[in-house]
């Protein structure tokens, strides 16, 4: 149950930095 939450917590950063990276890139 932890680590689903661990993942699920890391994901969404990932899936964060990946958009400021494309909106760095587009602009």
């Amino acid at each position: 149950m932890k680590y689903m939450f661990m993942a699920a917590h890391e994901g969404e950063y990932a899936v964060k930095r990946m958009c400021k990276v494309l909106r760095v890139q587009r602009s």
